[in-house]
């Protein structure tokens, strides 16, 4: 029984090999993504050449789709500001507000921060009310 499964396993696995090789997710236009590059590696050039940071901030600015208030609108280090105070609470908040300076982000991560405490309160009442313990120990 455990050699058919294990049989099944490996041609089911075969199958998705096969399907992901022939998607059109993984084929890509390498004339764009040079095209894409050329425009960054101006940028690497005049900072291995020691080019002052205004002048290499307006090479950014200068390219297509880049721009101050796209900056300032990002994510602390990628991750949403709702996630940064559900998951790490007040610290999460405070680091929201120093890394994007944007209120609005703030915002967001307090709302995290508040649906986190709710949270931890519906279960504990949950807890209290349907399994009948508490969270407390008592010896």
């Amino acid at each position: 029984m455990k050699k058919m499964v294990i049989i099944l396993g490996f041609l089911l696995i075969q199958n998705f090999i096969i399907k992901a090789s022939v998607s059109k997710l993984f084929s890509y236009d390498e004339n764009a993504v040079n095209m894409q590059l050329s425009e960054l590696s101006s940028i690497e050039n005049s900072i291995s050449n020691g080019a002052d940071f205004s002048s290499i901030t307006n090479q950014l600015i200068a390219i297509k789709g880049f721009s101050e208030n796209a900056q300032a609108a990002d994510k602390a280090f990628g991750i949403p500001s709702f996630l940064w105070g559900c998951c790490a609470g007040v610290p999460g908040i405070i680091l929201v507000q120093v890394v994007t300076n944007n209120y609005d982000e703030s915002k967001k991560a307090f709302t995290g921060l508040v649906v986190r405490i709710a949270a931890i309160v519906v279960a504990y009442v949950i807890d209290i009310l349907v399994i009948g313990t508490s969270f407390s120990y008592t010896y």
